[in-house]
């Protein structure tokens, strides 16, 4: 696509804060991995979530700010700020289940333990492929819905090991509580995913837009 200056200047601000929640989301799989390791380490990793959670939250609110001084046309200022907003609350979610562990300390079974890797790991893939649909924005219009659509797939594939990881929980944890606890986890992770494919259709429509 082609950017003015105030354009450009909103581009790079959108890669920054792409950036920013990808290293929030890749503290929270160390956090994730050592507390499941039983590494006291869990707890300053904790810590760098929160702190890069803030500063996504940050370069969100300069987003709004470069939009309120007239970057894009008033038909499309509308969608950058739903797609800023997605991908914050994505930073949100991540800070959240960093939250969740840091002060309940959950007890997860080992049976348990390589699905919540894996899961992890999937949600991490799914906003690296959302990263490629903001790329090809960028750099090559036409290959946007080709990217958005690994977006899903990705999302589809973690909905299948949500599904799995719950149905373990259910048949082999007979305390409610720590069952409800387990399936917020699971629950909050794969919800990352599912943040990512709501933001990679915010692009497909602004695809569509472009072509009127």
């Amino acid at each position: 696509m082609l950017f003015d200056k105030k354009e450009k200047e909103l581009v790079i601000l959108l890669e920054a804060h792409f950036s920013k929640v990808s290293e929030t989301l890749l503290h929270l799989k160390k956090t994730i991995n050592l507390y499941l390791a039983g590494k006291s380490e869990f707890k300053s990793e904790g810590g760098e979530v929160h702190r890069l959670e803030n500063e996504a939250d940050e370069i969100k609110e300069d987003i709004l700010t470069k939009l309120h001084g007239g970057a894009f046309m008033p038909p499309n200022r509308e969608d950058y700020v739903i797609l800023a907003g997605i991908v914050d609350e994505i930073a949100n979610r991540a800070q959240h289940i960093s939250n969740l562990i840091l002060l309940t300390r959950p007890e997860i079974p080992g049976f348990l333990k390589d699905n919540i890797r894996e899961l992890t790991s999937a949600a991490l893939k799914s906003f690296e492929e959302l990263n490629n649909v903001l790329q090809a924005l960028i750099h090559d219009i036409n290959r946007v819905r080709d990217k958005a659509a690994l977006v899903r797939r990705a999302e589809s594939k973690i909905d299948r090991m949500e599904w799995d990881a719950i149905k373990l929980v259910s048949k082999s944890i007979t305390d409610l509580a720590h069952k409800i606890q387990l399936r917020e986890i699971i629950q909050m992770i794969s919800s990352i995913a599912d943040l990512a494919e709501d933001a990679a259709d915010r692009f497909k429509l602004m695809l569509i837009k472009q072509t009127f």
